[in-house]
């Protein structure tokens, strides 16, 4: 892995409710960067970042997975949290040592969408979609056009 300078590195974890598609991004974010060769699956049990047998099993994230990859010659350096309440802890982890937050929302911000931005560091805003201390961006989720876009490919 190359060094790069500090403004060519992002920081950040991938947070929502469960079910939402933090896994299904975290997933794609490595296909398209040419990370991996093979876009992964939580369904189909191929996901990278949910690759542990029980979470294959139950079909979804129950501890972070840190992940890097280069894009655009950006170094990213990402977590996916898991979005259910027995795996809270590893959510508040990541985000109190990322330098963003990537919120994903399908459908509507429900309880999972908000805990995790109110109990890390500072509290969310969500008029403004953002954090008083580690900056958020909100990502409606489009996934399913998203990765049958690159399975076309």
């Amino acid at each position: 892995m190359n060094s790069k300078p500090a403004e060519q590195v992002r920081n950040f974890s991938i947070d929502g409710h469960a079910g939402h598609g933090k896994t299904a991004r975290s997933d794609l974010i490595l296909f398209k960067s040419g990370a991996v060769p093979r876009l992964g699956s939580v369904d189909q049990k191929t996901s990278v970042a949910d690759c542990r047998p029980e979470e294959e099993e139950k079909g979804c994230s129950l501890y972070a997975s840190p992940m890097t990859c280069e894009w655009n010659d950006t170094r990213l350096f990402f977590i996916d949290t898991p979005g259910n309440t027995d795996s809270f802890g590893d959510t508040i982890a990541a985000l109190n040592i990322c330098d963003m937050a990537l919120v994903v929302v399908d459908g509507g911000v429900e309880i999972g969408t908000t805990r995790p931005l109110t109990q890390g560091r500072g509290s969310f805003d969500m008029e403004f979609a953002r954090y008083e201390q580690v900056p958020a961006n909100v990502a409606k989720d489009i996934q399913d056009k998203a990765v049958k876009d690159a399975e076309d490919e």
